[in-house]
């Protein structure tokens, strides 16, 4: 197996109660099905970051069989 790790966050400025749900589902779901094309699949989700109690960045673990 292999693995590979992918930093998720919106590139804009963060404003004090801001809700990024929307934009971070959206490159997140971008991601995962690019790599679903080149054979990788989600393995895992890891929360990385929190402002202002709203999550502002993810980990995205992939996996690919093979070598």
């Amino acid at each position: 197996m292999k693995y590979k790790t992918i930093v998720v966050s919106p590139n804009k400025l963060r404003i004090k109660g801001d809700d990024h749900s929307e934009i971070l589902s959206r490159l997140v779901e971008d991601i995962i099905n690019s790599h679903f094309l080149k054979g990788w699949t989600l393995n895992q989700v890891i929360p990385s970051l929190m402002n202002q109690g709203a999550l502002t960045k993810v980990i995205l673990v992939l996996e690919k069989k093979g070598n």
